[in-house]
């Protein structure tokens, strides 16, 4: 599954969970991108042809296979600030979570399907008493022996407390957003010899919140070249433009905060650029790493109070046993506004600052349950000092699969 920007940004937000994809005893944002992880993993059974029907003894087709996975969890943990501001505000918490997944195999198609819940409680409910994160997703793809295309659709909802290091929304620190994402994607692949892949996709996608000044459509196009070599390397770059319109947000210019003369509606156009690398070495079957870095460049069309650059990287080694895994992961995200100041007295541009760590330690118990204990540290820095923050965050809970 391909989540485009600033989707992939907002969902984040959402989650900071399911990833999937963008795993329930973390963070929402490492749980979302453990779901999508999971989604794509699944549906890569089916693009690179290992769902293909097998013909049985006699030469009559074998009816069309299904693979179905299931999870609930549920866990409690601590947060020394989970309103995400300057001024830190800790609190208890519980969480539950639950996804399926099904993928199913016709002579010349799949289809596959995924849902997922994800809701979290906390004790001191000063303002915001939970958040809540769900998503719906359904894919049906055509199978040939060189290429394949499909049909995807996603729809998200989100309540969630608002992060100013992943979106542009300008909201204060601790406030509740409210978010329905819908997405269509329409895609084909292309098998470029035995280890690599072409993708070539566009999309259309609609945001929508409860400050209804932000609602907007996004419509881009997106190619991806996906490689793998047997020294267990996998190189994944992905190239995508996008274009964002809003309803009735009014274009700023960055130097007075004003509004545009004549009076816009904020458009923006972007563009990204990823590169992924997975590595599981041949010799060391138990490890495994995955280096992630990127940058994006959103130009607002009428005023310049939106236009900025965003880079990042991440780094996430794992390390898996009989008993479970160890896996620590680490992500570093800056905001760099190319004209938007930080006030009408600092002149200075705004710029952010994200840094994430997270540890996890995953047991395996009978009756197909798993114990997940996770230790978190994320701190936003940002010349709007309204902005800063600092959370730590730990957690245990037991998950039961299916």
């Amino acid at each position: 599954m391909h989540i485009k920007p600033p989707f992939r940004i907002m969902l984040l937000l959402c989650g900071m969970a399911l990833q999937p994809v963008a795993g329930a005893a973390e963070s929402p944002q490492d749980d979302w991108e453990a779901l999508l992880a999971e989604l794509e993993a699944f549906e890569a059974v089916a693009e690179w042809g290992y769902g293909e029907p097998v013909e049985p003894e006699g030469g009559t087709a074998a009816a069309p296979a299904c693979l179905f996975s299931a999870a609930v969890a549920a866990g409690l943990g601590h947060s020394d600030n989970f309103l995400k501001r300057p001024v830190a505000v800790g609190s208890d918490f519980w969480r539950f979570a639950g996804d399926a997944n099904l993928i199913w195999f016709l002579p010349s198609a799949t289809l596959t399907g995924a849902v997922w819940y994800d809701r979290t409680g906390y004790a001191d409910d000063l303002e915001v008493s939970s958040e809540t994160l769900f998503m719906v997703q359904g894919t049906g793809r055509l199978e040939r022996t060189a290429w394949g295309a499909g049909l995807e659709a996603q729809l998200v909802y989100s309540d969630q407390i608002y992060d100013a290091s992943l979106t542009t929304l300008g909201a204060p620190a601790g406030a509740r957003i409210r978010q329905v994402l819908p997405e269509a994607t329409l895609y084909w692949d292309w098998l470029a010899g035995r280890t690599s892949q072409v993708r070539a996709e566009a999309t259309v996608a609609r945001a929508e919140f409860n400050e209804p000044e932000e609602d907007y459509w996004q419509a881009g196009t997106g190619t991806q070249l996906q490689r793998g070599w047997r020294s267990g390397v996998n190189n994944t770059t992905r190239l995508e433009w996008y274009y964002q319109w809003y309803d009735t947000k009014p274009a700023r210019v960055s130097v007075t905060f004003a509004k545009t003369a004549p009076p816009r509606v904020v458009e923006v156009r972007g563009l990204r650029l990823e590169n992924r690398i997975d590595w599981s070495p041949p010799a060391w079957p138990w490890a495994s790493l995955q280096l992630t870095a990127g940058a994006a460049w959103e130009q607002d069309r009428y005023g310049d109070y939106n236009s900025l650059r965003r880079a990042w990287a991440g780094i996430g080694p794992r390390a898996a046993f009989s008993w479970g895994h160890i896996r620590l992961t680490g992500r570093w995200l800056e905001n760099r506004y190319t004209d938007r100041r930080v006030s009408l007295r600092d002149p200075h541009p705004l710029l952010q600052t994200h840094r994430h760590l997270r540890a996890e330690v995953l047991c395996k118990l009978p009756d197909n349950l798993v114990l997940k204990l996770q230790a978190q540290w994320g701190r936003l820095a940002s010349r709007l000092a309204t902005e800063s923050y600092s959370e730590r965050r730990a957690e245990a809970a037991l998950e039961w699969r299916y």
